[in-house]
């Protein structure tokens, strides 16, 4: 009877917040970028990291704004992070571990310098009042791993005349994080890595992997 009644919370729970969740998430995005996102939608799942819940993104993009309003920076099949389980609770998200799927990325650099990935909203402004400026984050993110599977960068320097392609990049990155110091520990695979500069091209498709 008490595994029964456990699985039956664990299976209607993540109903009850995944409205609050979707909120917080665009909310917060709002909040911290200059950018155009949406996703196609959100799931909860408390067996995936248990006793960690699995918050994921299903068909996740951002775009640009301005000069960059019709390139894509970021389209992600998936991505999840784990949150721990007592902060869905609250009002403050605990997130320690990060996943991406099926990744594509695009960085850009215009001839006049400017680059699509400069979407951070800035932190300060002539006037603030002192609620705003005690207003706390909803998401605090310790981050222990990054993990990437099947990611797809393109690196487009037109000032500098250069271009790299990464495909189907897989890899891990691990360690504390949200430390000052930590030791970090990082894999990661591509079977065709490419790079041009002044049109000539100096890698095309070649395997790279490291360890360390």
């Amino acid at each position: 009877i008490i595994v029964g009644v456990l699985l039956v919370i664990m299976i209607v729970l993540p109903f009850a917040f995944r409205g609050k969740i979707e909120g917080i998430v665009k909310t917060e995005g709002n909040k911290m970028l200059n950018a155009q996102f949406d996703f196609k939608n959100l799931s909860i799942s408390l067996f995936k990291h248990f006793p960690k819940a699995s918050v994921t993104l299903n068909d996740f993009w951002l775009k640009g704004i301005n000069e960059f309003e019709n390139d894509t920076l970021l389209k992600a099949g998936e991505l999840s992070a784990a949150v721990d389980l007592f902060s869905l609770f609250g009002d403050n998200f605990d997130i320690s571990r990060i996943s991406i799927k099926d990744t594509w990325a695009k960085a850009i650099v215009l001839p006049d310098g400017k680059v699509n990935w400069d979407i951070m909203k800035s932190d300060g402004s002539e006037e603030t009042t002192e609620e705003t400026t005690t207003e706390e984050s909803a998401l605090s993110i310790s981050l222990k791993e990054l993990s990437i599977n099947n990611l797809n960068l393109i690196y487009d320097d037109r000032q500098a005349n250069m271009y790299a392609e990464i495909a189907k990049l897989s890899g891990s990155l691990s360690g504390n994080l949200g430390s000052d110091q930590t030791t970090l520990k990082i894999e990661a695979e591509t079977p065709g890595l490419t790079f041009k500069t002044g049109g000539i091209p100096v890698l095309n498709g070649v395997n790279f992997y490291t360890k360390m």
